[in-house]
């Protein structure tokens, strides 16, 4: 193999490597229970009430998501920045994790076409 082609392999196996790490902290971080603090759409506040939004992440890969109306449960991961929730009988969502601190988690969704930002506090 030419040197370029190596280099590029190394540099794709150790990108892989840092990535996975990162997402073992992520999750690491996400565990523990979160209430809903702020519930943006295109960057303007909702008229719901955000504080009944409730999550709480598992060590062993399981979520619920109470959203004040409706419940879910299912299983959850950490990939690449992004959250991804498979509730039961449903299918895998994901949204992106913009900011993730040991009291604060902000999420970004796109609900048909509608950017919502999702700001959680840890309880």
């Amino acid at each position: 193999m030419k040197k370029p082609t190596l280099f590029l392999l190394f540099a794709f196996a150790l990108l892989s490597a840092c990535s996975g790490e990162k997402d073992a902290k992520d999750t690491a971080a996400l565990i523990g229970n979160w209430q809903g603090a702020e519930w943006l759409v295109f960057d303007k506040p909702v008229e719901r009430n955000v504080t009944a939004v409730k999550f709480e992440f598992n060590t062993d890969g399981q979520y619920s998501a109470n959203y004040g109306d409706q419940t879910e449960k299912g299983v959850y991961k950490v990939k690449s920045g992004k959250l991804y929730t498979t509730a039961e009988d449903k299918i895998e969502k994901a949204v992106k994790i913009l900011h993730l601190s040991p009291d604060t988690l902000t999420l970004q969704m796109n609900r048909v076409g509608q950017e919502e930002k999702l700001v959680l506090i840890r309880k």
